[in-house]
């Protein structure tokens, strides 16, 4: 099924060679936001120490960064 989604429009669909670059994921907030940074940070806290954030990682084939670098 998921091969004929484009199938109707003419497209073609090929698996990826090598890898894909990584990217840092952001999330801009209003400065004077607290409650709701917090409630991220409090969120994402809860998804690494359940163990969420790994699984989900570990699905795609990367690691977590190390805690203390840009990407805690």
């Amino acid at each position: 099924m998921e091969a004929q989604i484009g199938f109707a429009e003419g497209w073609a669909i090929a698996d990826v060679s090598g890898g894909l670059p990584r990217y840092v994921l952001v999330f801009g907030l209003w400065k004077g936001d607290l409650t709701l940074k917090r409630a991220i940070r409090r969120i994402f806290g809860d998804l690494m120490r359940d163990g969420d954030i790994a699984r989900i990682l570990g699905r795609y084939g990367v690691s977590a960064a190390p805690a203390g670098s840009p990407a805690s």
